[in-house]
C-alpha cells in the first residue's frame, strides 16, 4: 500500500475554515495554526516531503519547518516569495551559495501559488512563549554557535500559505495549507511550540542528517526524544528513512511501500500507544510498589559472612520464591515481569562472564541473588512458575505484551548501566563487569530480546494448547 492512500483514506480532513479565509490582509492566525494538525521537520532544508505527503493526503494543512542552517535567500526563492526574474538578477553570494547547495526544483510547490507571507525575527516569535531555552542542559552553547560560524546566517521566521493553482491537474493537491519555515535552532522551537505551547503535534520526520553540525540529536533516546517525553508529546506518526533514529515505540506499518515525496525515501512508522502507556505504568509501579511485593512474596534467606547490598534487606541472601502466588489484576502482571527481567539479566551475566559476573551484576545493582545449590538452577520462566506468576488464560495476550514492551525499556537500562548513567552500589564490582570482555563481545540486548521472545512464544503456545 502506498502512504498517500493509508494515509488518505484513513486520516484526511476537510481544508481548515481559517485557512480558507486568510487574506493578504490577514493577521497571522497563530492560536488556529498551532491548534490544528501540525507537522514538524526539524533539519528541513530545503525538502518538500512533509507537505507533499501529509498535504497530498489531506490529512494535515500546518507543516513547521525548522533548520539551523536556513538560509532567509534559498527559502524566499523556492517558495517564490519573490519573482523568479528578481531573484535570478541577485548577485549576492549567499544566495549563490544557497542555490547551489540546495539543487532542488523550482518552485518548492509547483502546483501552488504562495498568497501569504509574513516575516518575523526570531525574538518575535520567541516572545510568545515563556522560556523557550529552558529544557537547555548545554552551559556551552553560546561558544558552539560562535565557533561554529552559525551566528553569520540570520536566523529569520517565515509564515507562508499557499493556494492551489487554478491550473493544477494533480488530484493530491489540498486547496491550502500554511507553511511555518524558521532559520533557526530546532530545539528552543519544539520547547516553545510544544512543550511551552502544547501545539498539536500530528507527525513529524526524525534523521540526524547534522553533517556535524549539531550539538544534540533528534533521534531515538537523544535530547529531543528526552523533551517529548518529559512533556508525554508523542506524534500519531514518525517518517524516517534510519531505523534507528525512530523513536521507542513507533513500529513500521506492514505492507507499507516507501515513500518518495522529497528529497529521500522514508517510511512510515505508527505509535504504538499501549505500549507507551504500558511502559508508563510500570515505570510508575517499580518506583512505588515493587520492592514491597518482593520482600512480601519471595523469602530471602540470610546468610553469616556475606557482605554486600540486597535489594530487599540490605544484605546478600537466597532469594526463594514462595508458593501459590497468583497475579491478575496490573499490579500483578507488572511484578511477574519485573521479576522475569531482573532474574533473566544477572543470568545472563553468569552466561556469558561466568559465576563472578553473576555475583557482580547482583552487588552492583543491589539485585538478590537467586540461588539453588549452583548457579543459575533456575531460568528466570522457571522463577515465574515455581512463584506461581504465570497469569490467568485471560491475562497472558496483555502479559505477553508488557514483556516485549519491556524488553526494550530493560535494554535501555542495560545500556544506562554501561554507560554509568545509573548508580551502582558496588563500584568495585561494577568495574570488574566493565573490564570482563567476554560480557562485552557478546551483546546482552541480543540475549535479553531472544529470551523474552522464547519465553514469549512459549506462553502463546501454552494458551493454544490449553484452547484445544
Amino acid at each position: 500500500m502506498e502512504q498517500l492512500d493509508y494515509l488518505y483514506n484513513n486520516y484526511r480532513e476537510p481544508t481548515p475554515d481559517w485557512l480558507m479565509a486568510i487574506d493578504e490582509n490577514s493577521e497571522i492566525p497563530w492560536k488556529q495554526f498551532f491548534e490544528s494538525r501540525t507537522v514538524f521537520y526539524p533539519g528541513a532544508g530545503m525538502d518538500p516531503h512533509t507537505v507533499n505527503l501529509f498535504g497530498g493526503a489531506h490529512c494535515a494543512h500546518c507543516f513547521i519547518n525548522v533548520d539551523y542552517l536556513g538560509m532567509r535567500t534559498a527559502i524566499e526563492f523556492k517558495t517564490q516569495e519573490r519573482t523568479y526574474s528578481e531573484r535570478l538578477l541577485r548577485t549576492d553570494e549567499d544566495f549563490r551559495q544557497a542555490h547551489e547547495y540546495y539543487n532542488l526544483r523550482w518552485p518548492l510547490f509547483p502546483d501552488y501559488t504562495l498568497i501569504y507571507s509574513r516575516s518575523l525575527s526570531e525574538g518575535e516569535f520567541f516572545a510568545m512563549f515563556d522560556n523557550p531555552y529552558s529544557y537547555h542542559r548545554d552551559p556551552d552553547l553560546k561558544r558552539f554557535n560562535a565557533r561554529s560560524g552559525f551566528d553569520k546566517y540570520g536566523h529569520f521566521v517565515k509564515f507562508y500559505v499557499f493556494e492551489r493553482n487554478a491550473e493544477c491537474t494533480n488530484p493530491r493537491a489540498v486547496e491550502r495549507f500554511a507553511l511555518l519555515y524558521l532559520g533557526a535552532d530546532a530545539f528552543p522551537v519544539f520547547n516553545a511550540v510544544y512543550v511551552q505551547g502544547h501545539a498539536n503535534l500530528f507527525a513529524t520526520i526524525i534523521e540526524d542528517y547534522g553533517f556535524g553540525c549539531q550539538y544534540e540529536r533528534f533521534g531515538n533516546r537523544e535530547l529531543l526524544h528526552e523533551m517529548a517525553k518529559k512533556a508525554n508529546i508523542f506524534p500519531e506518526f514518525i517518517l524516517s528513512e534510519r531505523p534507528y533514529c525512530v523513536w521507542k515505540h513507533y513500529v513500521p506499518i506492514e505492507g507499507m511501500e516507501l515513500s518518495s515525496c522529497g528529497t529521500r525515501g522514508r517510511w512510515l512508522h505508527k505509535i504504538d500507544k499501549e505500549a507507551i502507556c504500558l511502559e508508563a505504568e510500570f515505570r510508575d509501579y517499580q518506583y512505588k510498589l515493587f520492592s514491597h511485593d518482593f520482600a512480601k512474596r519471595f523469602k530471602v534467606e540470610r546468610r553469616a559472612g556475606e557482605k554486600g547490598v540486597n535489594f530487599v534487606d540490605g544484605e546478600f541472601g537466597r532469594c526463594v520464591p514462595e508458593q501459590n502466588i497468583r497475579s491478575g489484576d496490573s499490579q500483578g502482571l507488572n511484578f511477574a515481569a519485573a521479576c522475569f527481567f531482573n532474574f533473566l539479566i544477572p543470568q545472563i551475566f553468569g552466561e556469558l562472564g561466568g559465576q563472578s559476573a553473576y555475583y557482580d551484576y547482583a552487588r552492583a545493582t543491589g539485585w538478590p541473588v537467586l540461588e539453588y545449590g549452583r548457579l543459575s538452577e533456575l531460568s528466570s520462566a522457571q522463577v515465574l512458575f515455581r512463584a506461581g506468576l504465570i497469569p490467568a488464560e485471560n491475562d497472558t495476550a496483555k502479559f505477553c505484551k508488557i514483556l516485549e514492551t519491556l524488553k526494550e525499556y530493560f535494554a535501555e537500562d542495560l545500556d544506562d548501566f554501561f554507560c554509568r548513567k545509573l548508580n551502582t552500589l558496588d563500584n568495585a564490582a561494577y568495574t570488574r563487569l566493565l573490564r570482563n570482555n567476554e560480557i562485552h563481545e557478546r551483546p546482552l540486548n541480543d540475549r535479553l530480546y531472544s529470551r523474552t521472545d522464547e519465553f514469549v512464544q512459549s506462553l502463546k503456545d501454552m494458551k493454544k494448547g490449553d484452547a484445544t
